[in-house]
């Protein structure tokens, strides 16, 4: 969010520089991520599509101030829609918006959740962060000499906000000041990593069970074709010898049986844990 009011003077040295110096930490903690940066206030467009390159992305950041959009309302619903339209055909296993305003939605085409629904619809993660003090803070205003500030109401729509997140499967946060700010980005970030890991093991596990199946269905096809196997030569070898002595070939086949027997057992015993 790049409204004037994000130049409130809660935040040291505002609202705006805060969050881009610890956005600027998250990116760092973040260095195998593509990452992205769209700014809205009245319209919304890409600062920065996402990328690998964090020096350039950083850069870019570095510049972003308040005025660069000359519609100085909130649309919120504007700047998720275009978050998701940079983010949703990734082929990441982890797709997240991180939403950060510090006022309520007053404008846009679209509405703000109907953008979440589109989130949901992508399997995209919207992390929002609502930013301002409870009370009052000292706002910006401009006046014939020049920007003056004086104290306004801090309005957080925080309901919409806690609903964009619950549907995403997100989480919603209330940053007061720079520190409480801080620790909500090492929250997402640690709760990223998380997800992250149980995505590649649930992966993993599927994947492992798949190839059990596959190998347990070759063994037993193995141990039991070996069986038929040795069962039809011997029943070949007895309807070729029917009629030699009884005697001379009884203890033959008895041995070859046995043999049988004994390998069979084994085999079985060596693969009857993972049948």
């Amino acid at each position: 969010d790049i409204s004037q009011t994000m130049e409130a003077m809660d935040f040291s040295p505002n609202r705006l520089e805060a969050a881009k110096k610890v956005a600027s930490e998250f990116i760092d903690s973040r260095p195998n991520d593509r990452i992205g940066l769209v700014v809205f206030s009245g319209k919304s467009f890409t600062q920065c599509p996402l990328t690998i390159d964090h020096a350039v992305l950083k850069n870019i950041f570095s510049s972003v101030k308040t005025g660069m959009i000359e519609d100085q309302r909130t649309a919120l619903g504007n700047g998720l829609a275009t978050s998701i339209s940079r983010i949703k055909d990734s082929k990441s296993i982890s797709k997240v918006v991180i939403l950060l305003t510090d006022g309520m939605n007053n404008t846009g085409e679209v509405d703000p959740l109907t953008a979440a629904e589109m989130a949901k619809l992508y399997n995209i993660r919207v992390y929002t962060i609502g930013v301002g003090t409870y009370g009052e803070a000292m706002y910006p205003f401009q006046t014939p000499f020049g920007i003056q500030y004086q104290k306004g109401k801090v309005e957080i729509d925080e309901g919409l906000l806690k609903q964009i997140s619950a549907m995403t499967q997100g989480k919603y946060f209330r940053a007061t000041n720079n520190k409480s700010l801080q620790q909500i980005y090492a929250e997402i970030d640690k709760m990223e990593k998380s997800k992250i890991e149980e995505i590649n093991y649930s992966n993993k596990k599927e994947e492992f069970q798949g190839r059990f199946k596959e190998v347990r269905k070759s063994l037993k096809g193995k141990v039991f074709g070996e069986v038929l196997t040795q069962a039809t030569h011997i029943a070949e070898y007895i309807s070729q010898n029917l009629y030699r002595p009884f005697s001379a070939e009884q203890k033959y086949i008895e041995d070859r049986l046995n043999e049988i027997r004994r390998q069979t057992k084994k085999s079985i015993s060596d693969i009857s844990p993972w049948l």
